[in-house]
């Protein structure tokens, strides 16, 4: 078990990650205006990374775009292989084959929304590396299949400031 799911095992750890980051409402994350993260701002991405995976973590949810909470930067969290990971500026390059798909989205509770995603994609972020002391933004390039990559492209695109529209919301068929 990792470090943050054992923090968010406990209810009063839940509260406290609760009150201290919020999701905002669909308005507001069409106002807000994404900016790319540079270098001069790593040490606040950092931390603000981190409480959104406490954050995610707690409600149980497998990724978090900064828009979600609030914030006007490109980053967001998700979790790659029982590992966290902060992403940073991220984008993909299309594959070839496309799949229809259904995701849930903590910006959307109780809703199923769906999607035409790629199922390989080439993820292209950066993560923040420690080299001697210094922050730093490192470039990782990678493949993505799958289940994997329709997760980056969810998160990419909500980063990105592409939010679900009235088109994407799953309605079941009434009798």
């Amino acid at each position: 078990m990792t470090e943050f799911e054992e923090m968010a095992k406990t209810a009063e750890t839940a509260e406290i990650i609760d009150s201290a980051m919020k999701l905002v409402s669909t308005d507001t994350m069409k106002s807000i205006k994404m900016v790319d993260v540079n270098e001069e701002i790593l040490a606040e991405v950092l931390e603000l990374g981190t409480e959104m995976i406490k954050f995610t973590a707690a409600k149980k949810g497998i990724g978090l775009a900064s828009i979600q909470v609030g914030l006007d930067r490109k980053f967001g969290v998700f979790l790659d292989n029982e590992e966290w990971v902060i992403v940073i500026n991220p984008t993909y390059m299309l594959g070839k084959k496309k799949v229809n798909i259904m995701e849930r989205n903590l910006s959307y509770e109780g809703e199923i929304l769906t999607y035409e995603r790629y199922k390989t994609i080439r993820a292209i972020y950066y993560t923040i590396d420690f080299k001697d002391g210094d922050l730093k933004m490192k470039k990782v390039a990678r493949n993505m299949h799958n289940e994997k990559s329709y997760l980056f492209q969810s998160l990419t695109d909500m980063i990105n400031g592409k939010l679900p529209t009235e088109k994407n919301f799953f309605k079941k068929e009434e009798k």
